[in-house]
């Protein structure tokens, strides 16, 4: 028998560099101390994975992002209701929900940073543990083929389209990428690197893409769930390696990127 908090102390017990007295990795509802009866991973916890669990007798549920949206006291009533809804589900089905976000963007091999770095295919240069961001050098290329080709490893993650700033003839030889919203370009920039692989919840137009085209420099924007999905799905394997009898499974939280042409 194993309860949640077990699967919790696992996780963030090979976490040096959170500070656990000040973390987003907290049970965001329910009791850490069920008796679990199978576990659901996913980027965040939308109504879809809760069904999903429920269909699928799962009651502890690792959620990389915030189920609960932004925490605030001017909440739109729209979000207000929708988070009861949440709320009243996982209290029916007594549904334990973690997250686990500052310990999975940067554990290594299995985690957020390491499987995004490892699934573009490009020899990026080890990373600080505690850091969101990698570099690489790559075969001369121009910006337009770096472009399709990241969106090509992405494609199996509903990375249809990819957006990219800059001279699309531009000469890259070198990326600098980081971890879905933690892809700030001017830590990046400590790297001089040709391009800036960033994501679409880690910049903004007024300042970042601003500030890419009056340096003339080059960056490409990819889905914040596409680029850390691949990380979260490889919990399920790591997960399996401490709790071998277990039933441990993804949840598909439908993040599905539909693109009109």
């Amino acid at each position: 028998m194993i309860r949640a908090s077990d699967v919790i102390s696992f996780l963030e017990s090979n976490a040096s560099w959170v500070n656990f007295q000040q973390t987003r990795d907290v049970v965001l509802y329910g009791n850490e101390n069920i008796e679990v009866r199978g576990i659901g991973i996913c980027w965040v916890a939308t109504i879809q994975v809760i069904e999903q669990a429920i269909e699928q007798g799962i009651n502890f549920i690792v959620s990389h992002e915030n189920a609960f949206y932004e925490n605030g006291t001017s909440t739109p009533t729209p979000i207000r209701e929708s988070i009861k809804r949440k709320e009243l589900l996982l209290k029916q089905h007594k549904i334990c929900v973690y997250r686990c976000h500052d310990v999975w963007d940067c554990i290594p091999y299995y985690g957020v940073s390491d499987t995004y770095a490892r699934l573009l295919g490009y020899a990026f240069k080890p990373r600080k543990i505690q850091s969101f961001i990698q570099f690489a050098h790559i075969d001369e290329t121009s910006l337009e083929d770096v472009a399709i080709h990241i969106k090509n490893k992405l494609a199996p993650f509903n990375q249809s389209s990819i957006q990219y700033f800059g001279n699309k003839e531009s000469v890259i030889k070198s990326i600098a990428i980081g971890t879905g919203a933690a892809t700030n370009i001017f830590q990046m920039n400590q790297s001089d690197p040709d391009c800036y692989v960033v994501s679409d919840d880690g910049h903004n137009n007024w300042v970042e893409t601003q500030w890419i085209l009056d340096n003339n420099k080059s960056m490409i924007v990819v889905n914040h769930a596409a680029c850390e999905i691949p990380g979260m799905k490889s919990m399920v394997s790591y997960l399996l390696n401490q709790f071998v009898d277990e039933n441990i499974q993804y949840l598909d939280e439908g993040y599905n990127i539909h693109t009109a042409l």
